[in-house]
């Protein structure tokens, strides 16, 4: 049985997602976000950024709760 990490995502800037934010190739990881929803073990539980249209974005994206601080 594998262990899943459950992970919180702080930061949602360039690394944190933006970097592929719009590459739907399987293939390319450039983020934290992509990478962690994407790699068998992690989930992806939420993200955290004091940019409101970042988090927006994300929440767009990844279907997942989002927090100013």
């Amino acid at each position: 049985m594998t262990k899943t990490h459950n992970v919180l995502l702080i930061g949602l800037g360039k690394i944190g997602m933006l970097y592929d934010f719009d590459n739907n190739n399987p293939e390319v990881f450039l983020s934290h976000a992509k990478s962690i929803d994407k790699i068998e073990g992690f989930n992806l539980t939420a993200g955290v950024d004091k940019n409101k249209d970042l988090t927006n974005l994300f929440k767009s994206k990844y279907k997942k709760p989002t927090f100013n601080s």
